[in-house]
C-alpha cells in the first residue's frame, strides 16, 4: 500500500470511527444480553441535556419502557446539513436502554463522492442511567479507501463493517432543578403562611383533640412542603412531580384558601380541604415518600375541623390571637 493509501485510511479512520483513548472499556466489551422489555426501575428522564451533539429532550412511555431523546431547537445540526429532530429512539429493559441513534457523517467525501447522507442510524445501548447521568456506547461505521488515486468525484471508499467500533457517548443533565420549580417554591411560600395560621389555631382553641391535630398537621405540612422542595431542588423524580402538577395547584390553591378564609367557621373548612388536597397530591407521588407519608396522614384529618367547629373558640378570640401572624388580618362580622 502507498504513502498516500495509508493517509487517507487514518484520516477516514480518526473522521468517521473515533476509537482509542476515548473509548471506555465498557464499550470494547460485548454488548449486554437483550432483555424483555421493562420500565421497572427507569430513571426519571425529564429535563433538559446535554451530550456534546447538542440539547436534548426525552419522551418517556413509561407503560412500556419506550424512550425518545429529541434536539431541542438549534441543537443537533450536522457539519455538512441536515438537523437532526430524533437523537435516539430505543427500549429499556430493567438496566440498559437499547435502539437507535442518529449520528453525523464526519467526512465530506463520503456524502459527496459515495451519495451518502450526512446522517446516519446505528445501534446503541446504555451502560449506565442516573437520573442526571447517562453513559453507554453507541456503534460507528467505518469506510476503507478502495485504490490510492481516484479519479476526480470518483467513490474511492467502501463500507467495511470488520472495522466498525463500539464508541462512547454521554449525556447529563444541565438543570438539576425540575421544571416546576417554580410552583413548588410557591407552594412552599404559601405553605409557611399555612404553618403559622394553624400553629396559632391551635394556641387559641381550648379542645383537646383540636390543639392535637392541628399541632400534628403544623408538623407534616413543614416536612412535606419542605420534602417536595428539596426533591424539586435537586432534580428528583421531576417527572412524578410534573404528572402531579394540577394536585400540585390544587394545594396551592387550598392553602390560599385557609389564607383568605378570615374567619373561623370557614378557616375550619378551609383547613379539611387543605388536608384533602395535601392528601391527593401524597397520593399522585408515590415515588417521593419524604412529600407522600406525611401528606397521606394530613389527609386523614380532611373532615376534622367541620366536625369539631363548635368546639373553636368565639370568632372574638380568633380575631385576636390571629392578628399576630405577619400579613394576616382576621376581618370577623
Amino acid at each position: 500500500m502507498s504513502i498516500r493509501a495509508k493517509e487517507i485510511l487514518l484520516l477516514i479512520a480518526i473522521t468517521v470511527a473515533p476509537a482509542g483513548a476515548a473509548v471506555r472499556a465498557a464499550c470494547e466489551q460485548k454488548p449486554p444480553p437483550q432483555r424483555p422489555h421493562s420500565a421497572a426501575k427507569l430513571p426519571d428522564l425529564s429535563g433538559d441535556w446535554e451530550g456534546g451533539e447538542g440539547h436534548v429532550t426525552f419522551d418517556v412511555l413509561r407503560t412500556t419502557g419506550h424512550v425518545e431523546a429529541f434536539f431541542v431547537a438549534g441543537s443537533g445540526v450536522c457539519p455538512f446539513g441536515d438537523a437532526r429532530g430524533s437523537f435516539l429512539s430505543g427500549d429499556y429493559d430493567g438496566q440498559t436502554l437499547r435502539g437507535k441513534m442518529k449520528r453525523c457523517t464526519h467526512a465530506r467525501r463520503i456524502i459527496r463522492d459515495c451519495n451518502q447522507e450526512p446522517v446516519f442510524a446505528t445501534d446503541f445501548y446504555t451502560t449506565s442511567m442516573t437520573e442526571h447521568d447517562i453513559e453507554g456506547c453507541y456503534r460507528t461505521e467505518y469506510w476503507k479507501a478502495q485504490k490510492p488515486y481516484p479519479l476526480p468525484g470518483e467513490c474511492n471508499l467502501v463500507r467495511d463493517p470488520s472495522g466498525d467500533r463500539w464508541n462512547e457517548f454521554h449525556l447529563s443533565k444541565t438543570s438539576l432543578h425540575c421544571p416546576d420549580m417554580g410552583a413548588v417554591d410557591y407552594a412552599q411560600q404559601v405553605g409557611g403562611r399555612a404553618q403559622g395560621i394553624i400553629s396559632m389555631a391551635a394556641s387559641v382553641t381550648s379542645d383537646p383533640a383540636a390543639r392535637r391535630i392541628l399541632s400534628r398537621a403544623q408538623g407534616l405540612l413543614g416536612a412535606g412542603v419542605n420534602g417536595l422542595k428539596v426533591a424539586a431542588t435537586v432534580g428528583h423524580e421531576c417527572g412524578e412531580i410534573h404528572k402531579a402538577s394540577n394536585e400540585l395547584r390544587r394545594f396551592i390553591d387550598a392553602v390560599q384558601e385557609v389564607d383568605q378564609a378570615r374567619c373561623g367557621q370557614r378557616l375550619a373548612q378551609a383547613f379539611d380541604h387543605l388536608f384533602e388536597a395535601a392528601g391527593e397530591l401524597g397520593r399522585q407521588i408515590p415515588d417521593l415518600p419524604e412529600v407522600s407519608t406525611p401528606f397521606k396522614i394530613l389527609a386523614e384529618d380532611r373532615s376534622f375541623f367541620q366536625d369539631v367547629s363548635h368546639a373553636l373558640n368565639p370568632e372574638q378570640r380568633w380575631n385576636d390571637q390571629f392578628s399576630g401572624i405577619e400579613g394576616y388580618t382576621m376581618t370577623c362580622p
